[in-house]
């Protein structure tokens, strides 16, 4: 681990959920009336659906507001609040922990499916009437997993000791808007609320006191949404970069080895530590990610110490029922030099290594792939990446997380060969990764989940950022080079932190 890593970040405080005031005019205590028969109605077909030996949950879904996702995360408070918005399909945010779980060690992602196993059967989904029509979004699991699990040096005051090797949960306040070019109702929001059935029993008038929660919470997604405007950037003070002497050495050392032949590629990260002015806003940051990097998944986990958040053009593995879709992206040069980057030989080597190892994994498990010829250019705002697209039906359902485990890490972010590669990053790279580069994302009880490669990233703790970027080094990578890619990678970050574009 670097020296860095040991840094205590200062406390974060989440800002209080203050209801607003409710309006009591006839037509609202019309929509009271009809959100306590709703909540009412819940509660009977929950306690008719799940047995109560299994400590039921029920999720009610209700009509939402379209405002910006983040919103949620200013309006509510709660433990471990995240937010998942990927260039197509549903923006989510949540907030506060109705179920949660976490593993650690090498069988970190079986122990998440194996736990998450037990859920499943305790939730009952409620949707309101006022939702007929609508696309249904089934309750979900959101989180990550490190890179590799952290190793035993990492102290309770490192940044990433809060994350541990997995943690996934289901929110109790959901948060999700579709996409607006969706059809048969894909594009509406909807905004779940996740309690325990003997919670709920629990409260003084439990029934009355949730329907008004809900009620609340459209009510204040609606004026805070309006008052989300401000990308304006903070201030950094100073950025502390991996020394470039240092960075030689590595590139060397790696070079070597491949040269040995015991390995043919591996991927080396370094990380800067980006000092702030001010405590940093994750809502500013990720709008401000927004306004660059619209093809990629912004990302945020936040923890009561620190935030990791981001902005990835790299999806890792998604799965809908049969139909899986994942992306070799690795070959990267700035902007305006796409014709030297198709023609590049390093930069094929680099990418075809990454083509195989996934066509590797998933040929057994599939009936069909699609797969081009030839990479095609993926344009971000700071770099370009070769990218080959690869779709695939399975042969027989596979979990979601049984084709992340798979598939992580591709060489886009670890080597080849896998193990080999892994032992010299663990050994000599220095840094410790944390949940960079890791899978993050979400699946739900039908195996189906999508998932990012945590790229483009920063954790935020106290007053820094610890800002990632890596690059993939084969037989004649040029370290100098290979310092300026990483630093294109983490430029975006850094804009949106306030360094001038």
């Amino acid at each position: 681990m670097s020296g860095l890593s040991g840094l205590a970040p200062a406390p974060r405080t989440a800002p209080a959920f203050e209801p607003p005031p409710v309006a009591t005019d006839a037509r609202t205590t019309d929509a009271r009336i009809a959100m306590r028969d709703f909540v009412h109605q819940a509660r009977i077909d929950c306690l008719a659906a799940v047995p109560a030996d299994l400590q039921p949950l029920l999720a009610l879904t209700v009509p939402a507001p379209r405002v910006v996702p983040e919103t949620l995360l200013r309006i509510a408070s709660g433990a471990m609040p995240f937010l998942w918005h990927p260039p197509r399909g549903a923006a989510v945010a949540g907030s506060g922990v109705a179920w949660s779980t976490q593993a650690a060690g090498a069988h970190r992602i079986a122990d998440v499916r194996r736990a998450a196993e037990t859920l499943w059967p305790r939730l009952f989904v409620a949707r309101h009437p006022a939702l007929r029509g609508v696309a249904r979004r089934p309750p979900r699991l959101y989180g990550g997993f490190a890179f590799a699990p952290l190793t035993s040096s990492t102290s309770a005051d490192d940044p990433w000791s809060s994350f541990g090797d997995a943690a996934f949960s289901l929110p109790r306040l959901r948060y999700m808007q579709g996409n607006p070019s969706a059809e048969h109702g894909g594009d509406a929001a909807t905004l779940t609320l996740t309690v325990g059935l003997d919670v709920l029993d629990a409260l003084p008038d439990g029934v009355e006191r949730i329907a008004d929660e809900l009620l609340e919470l459209q009510t204040a997604l609606t004026r805070t949404g309006q008052l989300l405007t401000s990308h304006a950037p903070g201030r950094i003070l100073a950025v502390q970069a991996l020394d470039p002497t240092r960075w030689r050495t590595q590139v060397e050392a790696v070079r070597t080895v491949i040269r040995a032949g015991d390995v043919r590629k591996i991927v080396l990260a370094r990380r800067s530590v980006v000092e702030l002015a001010d405590p940093p806003r994750a809502g500013r940051i990720l709008a401000r990610l927004a306004d660059g990097l619209v093809a990629c998944t912004r990302f945020a986990f936040l923890r009561p110490d620190a935030t990791f958040l981001g902005a990835t053009p790299e999806r890792l593995i998604a799965r809908r029922g049969l139909r899986v879709e994942t992306e070799a992206l690795a070959g990267s040069l700035p902007l305006g030099e796409e014709a030297r980057l198709l023609d590049s030989p390093k930069d094929a080597e680099e990418h075809a290594l990454v083509v195989e190892a996934i066509l590797e994994h998933l040929r057994p498990l599939c009936r069909e792939l699609d797969v081009p010829d030839a990479p095609g250019i993926r344009r971000l705002r700071e770099v370009l990446h070769l990218r080959t697209p690869i779709r695939g039906v399975l042969r027989r359902p596979v979990h979601v997380l049984d084709l992340v485990e798979r598939l992580h890490p591709t060489p886009a972010v670890g080597g080849v060969p896998t193990a080999e590669a892994l032992g010299w990053i663990a050994d000599q790279e220095g840094v410790e990764r944390g949940w960079y580069a890791g899978p993050i994302g979400w699946f739900d009880g039908d195996g189906d989940g999508d998932f990012g490669v945590a790229l483009r990233s920063c954790m935020l703790a106290g007053r820094r950022a610890y800002v990632y970027a890596g690059a993939g080094l084969v037989a004649d990578s040029d370290p100098a080079l290979e310092y300026a890619e990483t630093a294109l990678k983490q430029r975006s970050i850094l804009a949106a932190l306030g360094a001038p574009d």
